[in-house]
């Protein structure tokens, strides 16, 4: 049986964008199992969270149809300084499955760089672990047809912060900035210059 991940920023107590994660789970379950996950995931997370920690922790979440297993580490921001772009018309990651193989193998081109930006028939989709946001001026804009997702970019899309659009390579080099984004990356904290892809 397939399993798959859920990853949760926890800052001292706080979970977020915990609705995001619960429902990107339900749907998980459902298109793969036939059935919702449906725990009381809140108190769960509270429950196991470690006592008296102030750090800022990764909630690490493995299931299939039930939870079987949560970890709580601390979490350490990467230093990203560069970008491989790769192709790969072929990829398919529509579940944030534990099984990354295919990522593995596209992670592992990025030579002397710190990161990958995936480009599936001519157009953006996401990083290795992040999703991509780009800034024209003022406007902020991301992938219509990412690979996964995320939680922080729905969170974003909502909010109407972010438009999706589809993003060609050419379109992608003349950018201001490239954001990159997930569950334990706001807006702002990962941002290259388009001189630092590759």
């Amino acid at each position: 049986m397939s399993q798959f991940v859920e990853s949760i920023k926890i800052n001292k107590g706080k979970i977020y964008n915990l609705k995001y994660h619960l429902q990107r789970m339900n749907n998980t379950c459902l298109m793969n199992y036939g059935k919702y996950l449906s725990p009381n995931l809140h108190s769960i997370i509270y429950k196991n969270i470690p006592k008296e920690e102030t750090k800022m922790l990764k909630c690490r979440i493995v299931y299939d149809t039930e939870i079987r297993d949560i970890q709580f580490v601390e979490y350490q921001y990467r230093n990203i300084k560069s970008i491989k772009l790769v192709w790969d018309d072929n990829i398919v990651y529509d579940y944030k499955s534990v099984d990354r193989t295919h990522l593995d193998n596209l992670y592992k081109l990025r030579e002397e760089h710190d990161e990958i930006i995936i480009v599936k028939n001519g157009l953006i989709t996401d990083a290795y672990y992040f999703n991509i946001v780009l800034r024209y001026g003022n406007i902020l804009f991301t992938p219509e047809k990412p690979l996964l997702g995320g939680t922080m970019r729905r969170c974003l899309v909502g909010k109407r912060r972010i438009i999706p659009t589809e993003i060609s390579v050419p379109v992608l080099m003349n950018c201001d900035n490239v954001y990159l984004i997930n569950a334990l990356n706001p807006l702002g904290k990962i941002v290259l210059t388009p001189e630092k892809l590759y």
